[in-house]
């Protein structure tokens, strides 16, 4: 019999591992813009849904109260939206709904028009259809929403 030890080997030597995080370190660093690209364009198309809900909110509220609703669009980097209606009592004004898409989905907003006016039918007053334009902060990716002359909200193309 030889005396030599067994060369059983457990686990992996330094250069295996430094190996693999190399590897995966550049395919993060590969994924990274793609990444970054879609979280503002998933936030850009949820302040556009935004908007449709703040319609939707103006049109309900319209119809069962049997009065006006204005949805009012704020705009720059500390834009909100927010829908107004008569009270149940038909004195006063009543807030529906708030939301600040600026600070929830980081995003600027300008429009061709600073309050859309939905009648008690659910169409709007004017008639005449309203461009959103909605850009991240950074200013790097936009997208345009158009509430037409019936009062829906649509992608513009």
């Amino acid at each position: 019999m030889s005396n030599k030890r067994s060369l059983n080997r457990y686990g992996f030597t330094l250069v295996e591992l430094l190996c693999v995080v190399c590897t995966v370190g550049l395919g993060t660093a590969a994924a990274a813009p793609k990444v970054n690209s879609t979280v503002h364009k998933t936030r850009i198309r949820s302040a556009g849904s935004a908007v449709n809900n703040a319609m939707m909110a103006a049109r309900q509220s319209a119809t069962l109260r049997g009065c006006s609703a204005v949805v009012h669009l704020g705009s720059g980097p500390n834009a909100n939206i927010w829908v107004t209606t008569c009270k149940m009592s038909r004195t006063g004004v009543d807030t529906v709904s708030m939301n600040n898409v600026s600070l929830k989905f980081g995003v600027s907003l300008s429009s061709t028009s600073d309050s859309i006016v939905v009648t008690p039918v659910g169409l709007r007053a004017d008639r005449v259809a309203t461009t959103i334009k909605i850009r991240n902060t950074h200013g790097t990716t936009s997208d345009s929403v158009v509430v037409d002359v019936t009062g829906r909200v649509k992608r513009a193309s």
